[in-house]
């Protein structure tokens, strides 16, 4: 998951405030998890969660859950900031044997899902994978 709008805030109000939206960010999606998903920030403002036993519905689910977690203004520095996201979806053995590539094949989808202008979508093997540099 990548968030839309972090950046504006991030160099209009400094890393700061675009801590403090970060960590609403992060509460929100720990609310939006089961208890069973992991949720990690794995860099700048892009997140990845790590769900068991989903099927495609079910990952769909719980993918808007996170999306919806963000419909509602962040108020941070004294100001209001309208942050969004945009997910990609790979799932385990279906899009990627190793979580590796499962992961990578999900930044692919997020990619897609930015240039589509859409909140989340899946997987397809038509979408080139990006290698992750760690």
């Amino acid at each position: 998951m990548d968030l839309n709008g972090f950046k504006p805030v991030n160099d209009a109000h400094g890393h700061t405030v675009g801590d403090q939206v970060l960590e609403i960010v992060a509460d929100r999606f720990r609310s939006a998890s089961r208890p069973s998903d992991l949720v990690a920030r794995i860099g700048g403002d892009e997140f990845a969660v790590l769900a068991y036993h989903v099927t495609r519905e079910s990952a769909r689910t719980i993918g808007m859950r996170f999306v919806q977690s963000l419909t509602a203004p962040i108020r941070a520095g004294k100001h209001t900031h309208e942050i969004g996201m945009a997910a990609g979806v790979a799932l385990i053995p279906e899009d990627g044997g190793t979580p590796e590539d499962a992961l990578r094949n999900a930044d692919a989808a997020m990619y897609r899902a930015k240039a589509m202008g859409k909140a989340l979508v899946f997987f397809a093997s038509d979408m080139e994978a990006r290698k992750r540099i760690a």
